[in-house]
């Protein structure tokens, strides 16, 4: 039996949805991990069945604010394959600067939450401050700095002048050097990089048996992104790198989603190459009875819609974010770590779930209970305290 028995979660103020993990300890170490979904069921899916198409996409960006094209795209793609659309090159291109724009945010927020976590304050407001010149962008090409609410079937709802593009090759400059001053920062810290050394590591055969997706999976050795084994809007028009690394840890992760920023940055100023054309597409359509699927690379790794068309509105609307994927390998990251790593492996997946500072710790042969700060848990056990 094990000695100690802690939940973590199911709310955290730092992440977006409620899920619970359940840590069982002993000598210090993490010997077994349970997790627990379906805290927040919001009915997305369902609600879907009762709207028409152009309303279903505004519906799915609220789905997570973080990356909220990224559902907008997935959909926006499954309603084309149904109705035979397809966007004009100029309309693919608007996309893919948008979705880049928003993994590159994505990205330094997830780096200035782990910052925060790691105590290096410094770089978590280097981190957000970065984080502005994408936000800024966004907002400038179409008009808000969250839920852009950029597609329509077979085009966009947002054009880029000849100023907008010349602020964007403009600042595309600074998130480069901002970049690449980060990685340099973060690489050089010996505290930051030893906390991160062989923590939570997955390598690639368990990877590819547990189905990750997207930088959890690129970080262990996997060399998969939709962008390139799709083919989706404008990415078969550019030339870019999947990145990737061997080590499978913590740090192999943060690795891997700073550098995809570089890589951001470079297919932002090629998508910048764009022909004159009108990008608008179709606000309504109508569709005959068909099943269609969707896969974006997303942030945080595939995003996945299945859509079974209706005349007017879906019969059924399925979606598997990324984050439903990467969960479940948080049991092979955790199970004989030492307790202060675990939140560092949920950290390390970039979850859009809860974890907790908080955590209940029941003694399971007294079955007494005590409510205490994760941070004075994991100081006393370093200590040898129980």
């Amino acid at each position: 039996m094990h000695d100690t028995k802690i939940p973590l979660g199911a709310f955290h103020p730092l992440t977006k949805e409620p899920e619970q993990l359940k840590i069982y300890v002993k000598d210090k170490k993490v010997m077994d991990t349970e997790f627990f979904l379906g805290y927040n069921h919001r009915g997305i899916e369902k609600i879907a069945e009762n709207r028409t198409y152009d309303k279903v996409l505004y519906l799915v960006e609220r789905i997570c604010g973080i990356c909220s094209n990224a559902h907008n795209s997935a959909f926006s793609h499954a309603v084309e394959e149904s109705a035979g659309l397809e966007a004009n090159e100029r309309a693919k291109k608007i996309r893919g600067i948008v979705a880049e724009l928003e993994r590159i945010q994505s990205h330094l927020l997830w780096l200035g939450t782990q910052s925060h976590y790691l105590e290096h304050d410094d770089l978590f407001k280097q981190a957000m401050t970065d984080r502005e010149t994408s936000l800024d962008l966004l907002e400038k090409i179409s008009g808000k700095r969250i839920h852009y609410g950029l597609a329509e079937f077979g085009g966009v709802k947002t054009d880029m002048n000849k100023e907008t593009m010349k602020e964007i090759e403009k600042k595309t400059d600074v998130i480069e050097e901002n970049a690449k001053d980060i990685y340099e920062e973060v690489m050089s810290r010996e505290s930051y990089v030893d906390r991160l050394k062989g923590v939570a590591k997955l390598n690639k055969k368990k990877a590819r048996e547990l189905g990750v997706v997207g930088p959890v999976a690129r970080a262990s050795g996997i060399k998969m992104d939709n962008r390139k084994d799709n083919e989706y809007d404008a990415y078969p028009l550019v030339d870019f790198e999947v990145i990737t690394d061997k080590k499978g840890d913590a740090l192999a992760r943060t690795e891997v989603r700073i550098k995809e920023i570089m890589e951001s940055n470079r297919l932002i100023n090629q998508f910048l190459e764009m022909p004159d054309q009108n990008p608008r597409g179709e606000t309504e359509v109508t569709l005959e009875e068909k099943r269609t699927t969707a896969q974006i690379e997303a942030p945080r790794g595939e995003n996945f819609h299945y859509l079974h068309a209706g005349e007017r509105t879906p019969k059924r609307l399925s979606i598997r974010p990324p984050t439903y994927a990467n969960f479940m390998a948080l049991p092979e990251m955790t199970i004989g770590e030492r307790i202060k790593n675990a939140p560092l492996a949920v950290i390390s997946i970039d979850p859009c779930f809860s974890c907790a500072d908080r955590a209940l710790i029941v003694n399971t042969e007294t079955q007494e209970e005590k409510l205490k700060d994760f941070h004075d848990i994991i100081e006393k056990n370093e200590k040898g305290e129980r």
